[in-house]
C-alpha cells in the first residue's frame, strides 16, 4: 500500500510540473496590429495642434511599450522649429513629406532590420 502511495504521489508531481511548464510557456509574442493617436500641442512654427496617427504590425510587445508618443513629439517639434519640407531621418523613422500650399502631408516608416516590425506615422502638418 505504501508503494502504491508513492506511486500516485510521483504521478500528482509529474502532472502538475507538466501542466506549470504548459502555463508558463510564452503565449503568441507578436501584436499583429496596432492604432494609436498621439496629439502635439501647436509650437514653434506650427499653425495648430498636430494629431499623429502611428499604425504597427508584428510588433513585440516589449516593443510596443516604448512607442508612445515619445517619437511623435520629437519629429513633430523638428518640423515645427526647422520648417523642414524634404525627407529626413529621425531617430529610427524615415519621414517624407508631400507638400501642398502651406500644408504638408507626411508618412514616417520604421522598418525593424531583424524582424518583420513595421510602425507607419502619418499626419498633416500646417506650416
Amino acid at each position: 500500500m505504501k508503494t502504491s502511495m508513492i506511486l500516485a504521489a510521483a504521478a500528482a508531481v509529474a502532472t502538475l510540473a507538466i501542466a506549470g511548464s504548459a502555463l508558463s510557456a510564452p503565449q503568441n509574442p507578436v501584436v499583429t496590429s496596432v492604432t494609436t493617436k498621439c496629439v502635439v500641442a501647436k509650437s514653434g512654427k506650427a499653425k495648430a495642434a498636430t494629431t499623429v496617427t502611428i499604425t504597427g504590425s508584428q510588433i513585440a510587445p516589449a516593443f510596443m511599450s516604448g512607442t508612445g508618443c515619445q517619437s511623435p513629439v520629437t519629429i513633430v517639434q523638428k518640423i515645427a522649429r526647422t520648417g523642414i519640407q524634404m525627407p529626413f531621418t529621425s531617430g529610427l523613422y524615415n519621414c517624407t513629406p508631400s507638400i501642398s500650399g502651406s500644408t504638408g502631408k507626411w508618412r514616417c516608416t520604421f522598418q525593424a532590420a531583424d524582424t518583420a516590425s513595421k510602425l507607419t506615422m502619418g499626419f498633416t502638418y500646417r506650416y
